[in-house]
C-alpha cells in the first residue's frame, strides 16, 4: 500500500484508483473514516460497502456492510489484535 498520511489522503488515493474505464459505469461511494488512529476509508458502490484500513503499510480490508457501525466496530477489534 503508498504511504499515506490521513483518510482523506488515503480516499484520494482510492477515488484515482476508480477513474479508470473499468469504472465507468459505476458511482463508488468513498469516504474518509475518522477516529480509528489510522488512514481508514468507507469503500463501497451499490451492493454494500467495506472499510479499509492502512496499517503498518499494509492494506486491511473489511466487507461487505449496510452501515458503517458494525464495519467500525470491526474494525476497531481488528486494530485491537494488531497492536
Amino acid at each position: 500500500a503508498p504511504d499515506l498520511d490521513s483518510s482523506q489522503a488515503m480516499a484520494a488515493w482510492r477515488l484515482e484508483q476508480y477513474s479508470g474505464d473499468a469504472y465507468k459505469d459505476l458511482e463508488p461511494l468513498v469516504l474518509p473514516v475518522e477516529g480509528l488512529g489510522v488512514p481508514a476509508i468507507q469503500n463501497g458502490f451499490d451492493v454494500g460497502f467495506g472499510i479499509e484500513l492502512l496499517v503498518g503499510g499494509k492494506l486491511l480490508t473489511l466487507s461487505l456492510f449496510d452501515t458503517l457501525d458494525p464495519a467500525r466496530t470491526l474494525a476497531e477489534k481488528a486494530l485491537a489484535r494488531l497492536e
